[in-house]
């Protein structure tokens, strides 16, 4: 095994190589990232069309970042990678998050920036959320309501028992991660749809504290279907099987459509940040 493994790198490594030297052109994204070890990394992800119109992609490099993230220090990383690999004068395009330094460190090499367009949807989103008090707090409370299931066997269990009693999915919580806003979309839908059986559950244990109140809600349907286009513009540009850069702008004015035509104060926020995010007018 400890043999075979870095032979079957080689060979791939070649395999490789010999692509990326058949085509002309390429692009990359890349991210920079923290382990849990608190160790920063970047990462070099390719792309490219084969001569039979195929879409490929490869990872390039996972290298971990000791020095100071400098735009100078990235950018040096990146050309690094980009010559091991023989395709630096092949780079058309890099999509990056909008970070000033791996932005800048990216002009540094000459290469055109595309800003990622997931990203700038989840700061449209999360900066909306942030500037209603309200709503934040209740998707504070519902976070609140999840962590007690997760942490309690005793809870979850009798949530499951209620679910088959009220012929409710027998689904579990959905916590909400910081860095995805989705997840959000993610931890209200499940808490909508279980909504009877949190309740039931959450009062047999002596738990009222945690409940939220039934007319509040309504609020939580609302921010749910005002999300839902969002989402579901996030999960398409997520896609790896098809290009997507060309779909930025009409989703882009979609979801300014969309937001215009509803009436809450969450739309009005999408629709504002979604502009200034995008620059779109």
């Amino acid at each position: 095994m400890r043999q075979s493994l870095p032979e079957l790198y080689e060979t791939k490594k070649r395999d490789l190589l010999e692509a990326l030297g058949r085509i002309d052109y390429c692009s990359l994204t890349t991210d920079l990232w923290t382990s849990r070890a608190n160790m920063g990394y970047i990462t070099v992800t390719c792309h490219f069309i084969t001569s039979d119109w195929s879409l490929k992609s490869a990872v390039l490099s996972t290298k971990h970042v000791d020095e100071s993230h400098t735009a100078i220090n990235l950018a040096a990383i990146l050309k690094a990678i980009t010559d091991e690999w023989n395709i630096t004068d092949k780079v058309c395009c890099v999509t990056t998050d909008n970070a000033a330094n791996i932005t800048n460190a990216i002009n540094h090499n000459s290469w055109k920036n595309l800003p990622c367009f997931a990203h700038k949807i989840n700061l449209v989103v999360t900066n909306s959320l942030s500037e209603l008090p309200e709503l934040s707090s209740l998707i504070q409370s519902v976070k609140n309501i999840v962590s007690y299931f997760h942490r309690s066997t005793k809870a979850s269990d009798k949530l499951k028992v209620i679910q088959a009693r009220l012929n409710l999915p027998e689904h579990k919580l959905i916590q909400h991660v910081d860095t995805r806003w989705n997840s959000v979309f993610y931890m209200l839908r499940r808490y909508l749809e279980q909504d009877e059986a949190i309740r039931t559950t959450l009062c047999l244990l002596n738990r009222s504290d945690l409940l939220i109140a039934s007319d509040k809600t309504a609020i939580l349907k609302e921010a749910v279907d005002t999300l839902q286009p969002f989402e579901a513009v996030t999960t398409e540009m997520s896609s790896e099987k098809y290009l997507s850069a060309s779909k930025i702008i009409p989703l882009a004015k979609s979801l300014m459509m969309i937001s215009s035509q509803k009436t809450s104060e969450l739309a009005a926020k999408l629709l504002h940040h979604t502009v200034a995010e995008l620059e779109l007018n």
